[in-house]
């Protein structure tokens, strides 16, 4: 373990506060494993690629900005510009500016969520990722509005079909499903139709 104040950073790409615990991966500290504190990520001309390691979980940068905290054993993460790479094994999510995730232990994960949604929304997340109530799920897919597009279709492969369905039903009305894919790919979980209505959902937000 390092403390941040013996790392060179001549770019200043990294803003590492006092106390924040890595270990470094590779001397231009484009690549590190974190363990506590608060760090920011800046893209840089000289460096717009980044990585970051943490427990089992693999954060990836291509030219975004976010933010690392870590608050009473779990880690924040607050994605500032473009999106993130958020990784599990083979599970992935792109998490787009503006949205929020939390990670509880070396498995669990919240689901994210964006800043800007209202505190009841947010704490409805918050204990859906907790409990996964189908009481709570309904609520979220009946309130949802544009801007939790992204919360929508974060949670399509942790639902069942059935509520797979009404969360299509509602996230279409918000953002079609493009057409290049079809309803029952996306029923299916159909990787490349995820990340097309993920490419739609982006330009609808943004």
């Amino acid at each position: 373990k390092y403390s941040a104040w013996c790392l060179k950073n001549p770019d200043r790409h990294l803003n590492l506060r006092p106390g924040c615990l890595i270990k470094t991966g590779t001397q231009s500290l484009n690549s590190i494993t974190f363990y506590s504190g608060k760090l920011t990520f800046s893209p840089s001309v000289s460096n717009v690629l980044f990585e970051t390691f943490y427990n089992n979980f693999n954060i990836k940068s291509v030219n975004s900005k976010f933010t690392l905290i870590t608050e009473t054993n779990n880690l924040k993460i607050y994605v500032l510009s473009n999106f993130i790479i958020f990784s599990l094994k083979d599970f992935n999510w792109n998490i787009p500016a503006n949205y929020e995730v939390i990670i509880y232990d070396e498995k669990k994960t919240s689901i994210p969520i964006n800043k800007n949604s209202s505190t009841y929304f947010r704490n409805l997340i918050k204990s859906y990722s907790l409990s996964f109530n189908d009481v709570l799920l309904t609520k979220i897919i009946k309130i949802s509005t544009l801007k939790e597009a992204f919360t929508l279709h974060f949670l399509l492969p942790s639902v069942t079909p059935e509520y797979r369905e009404l969360i299509i039903e509602k996230l279409n009305n918000l953002a079609p499903i493009p057409q290049t894919t079809s309803k029952e790919k996306i029923l299916i979980l159909d990787q490349s139709a995820l990340d097309d209505w993920w490419e739609e959902i982006f330009l609808s937000t943004n």
